[in-house]
């Protein structure tokens, strides 16, 4: 089921790939830039008083933004997988068969956190960055307010 569903879109052109990663590296620039300008109040003040703190004001609402438009991918990529299936005359084959239908959305779900594993790396990267650096933060403080 999985073969079928990534086998199904055809490779894309070299200018479709480097065309996306043109508006990946502009969308994570304005994203920088948006984090940059909230933590520092336009300017107007320092990110943050120590690297967790100015690492989390840089990082946390470009991440949120990351975070909602690879939700919205992942649900407008799989909203129409019944009625696409009803269209291609498979639906009826799929109930039929033994758990086919609940295969063919799982493969479907799986082809779709494929398809967006660069940004969910990435995104996963930046969390554990953010709680690598609170740790260290919090390690800092040697249990001093147990005292």
């Amino acid at each position: 089921m999985l073969r079928y569903e990534l086998g199904r879109r055809p490779p894309a052109s070299r200018g479709i790939r480097l065309l996306r990663a043109l508006v990946n590296v502009i969308v994570l620039g304005v994203l920088g830039l948006i984090g940059i300008m909230v933590a520092t109040n336009f300017g107007s003040q320092p990110a943050g008083q120590n690297l967790t703190d100015s690492l989390n004001n840089l990082v946390y609402i470009p991440l949120l933004a990351i975070q909602a438009i690879l939700s919205v991918a992942a649900l407008t990529q799989t909203a129409g997988t019944v009625g696409e299936e009803i269209r291609r005359q498979n639906w009826d084959n799929l109930r039929a068969t033994p758990n086919g239908a609940e295969l063919m959305i799982r493969a479907r779900w799986a082809s779709v956190f494929y398809r967006l594993r660069p940004a969910l790396g990435l995104l996963l990267f930046m969390r554990v960055v953010l709680i690598a650096a609170m740790l260290w933060d919090l390690t800092a403080f040697q249990g001093r307010y147990l005292d």
